[in-house]
């Protein structure tokens, strides 16, 4: 999961692989047979080029006369090869979407991107987080007295997020994707506070902590590293984690809001909405208290919120279920058969 290039080679697994297998391919017959009629990396055939396009692109394309060839073109694959390619898609200038008002859509940009964008790889890779990171600008309101719009630009922000990260550190994506204002307007990480106006305690929002839990790291069940589920003897699936973690996660996350100069508000108060900056932990809604997340490993007692942050995050990234949950929801997301396009 810490390889750059873990995703991006996932997603291209299967170009490679026979087009007739058995039908149980799950069988080492079936497997030996992959091993013996895969291509070379470096010599693969225009139609293994291809196959390895619809993959790692958003469709195959031909150079034709254009010179140079594009570097994800068919015949530029047939002539470097598969690994110089992918090579060469880690190195492409990063496409962007622009949040301002003289832009165009975000739905727009999304697909000049796709057909144009030289960094077809980094986009598939990107798209696949979208579909596990989902965010909406839903309830992102637009404020009339500021010339932006507060939703395009939230939205835009989010998805130079994941095409930033897109080759990088699986856990400096998830904390990034924590922090994101969007995402925290979205699952109310933003403005979760501890604490009221007048000091009392009370239990914070739950729902980014489920949903990061169930949807961006481990899954509802336990899982084997093939992916198949654990079983009780009863044959019976057995859960990823407990309510009571869900709870524990929640504490351990509150207290953070939106950026601002003045840093944070006093206690039970928020600071004005602000999706250009990642959001900031701030002490005083936060609950300090020692958590037990999981496999039995607590947060510091009288810890801030940037701290517990960081421990719920490293505890949630160790866990031996987000490997193999992580693998098979981008590979499920990568299929032609599975694409939808952003939510903007």
């Amino acid at each position: 999961m810490i390889r750059r290039t873990a995703l991006a080679l996932a997603l291209c697994a299967t170009a490679c692989a026979p087009e007739d297998l058995p039908a149980d391919e799950n069988s080492a017959e079936a497997l030996r047979q992959v091993e013996q009629a895969a291509e070379p990396l470096d010599k693969p055939t225009e139609r293994n080029a291809i196959r390895f396009l619809d993959q790692a692109t958003f469709g195959p394309r031909l150079a034709r006369a254009v010179s140079p060839r594009p570097i994800d073109s068919v015949e530029q694959v047939v002539a470097v090869g598969i690994s110089k390619s992918i090579t060469a898609q880690l190195s492409a200038a990063r496409s962007t979407f622009d949040g301002t008002n003289d832009s165009k859509d975000l739905g727009s940009q999304f697909f000049v991107n796709a057909i144009t964008g030289p960094d077809q790889l980094r986009q598939r890779v990107a798209f696949a987080l979208s579909q596990i990171f989902v965010v909406s600008p839903s309830g992102i309101a637009n404020i009339a007295s500021t010339p932006e719009s507060e939703p395009k630009v939230a939205m835009a922000g989010f998805l130079n997020l994941l095409s930033t990260n897109a080759f990088g550190n699986f856990r400096t994506l998830l904390e990034a994707v924590t922090k994101d204002p969007a995402m925290g307007n979205y699952l109310d990480m933003v403005n979760n506070r501890a604490f009221d106006t007048a000091g009392k305690a009370k239990e914070p929002n739950e729902n980014y902590a489920r949903e990061m839990l169930q949807l961006f790291t481990l899954g509802l069940h336990k899982l084997n590293e093939d992916g198949t589920p654990q079983l009780t003897a009863e044959g019976l699936p057995i859960p990823a984690y407990t309510e009571a973690q869900v709870q524990a996660f929640s504490r351990a996350l509150s207290g953070w809001t939106f950026a601002a100069a003045a840093g944070c508000p006093t206690i039970g108060r928020t600071n004005p909405a602000n999706y250009t900056q990642p959001m900031i932990g701030c002490d005083a809604n936060h609950l300090s208290t020692s958590q037990t997340l999981l496999r039995g490993a607590v947060t510091t007692a009288g810890g801030g919120a940037a701290a517990h942050l960081k421990q719920a995050l490293d505890n949630v990234f160790a866990d031996p279920n987000l490997p193999p949950f992580i693998s098979s929801s981008s590979s499920s997301t990568s299929s032609p058969a599975t694409r939808a396009p952003p939510t903007f």
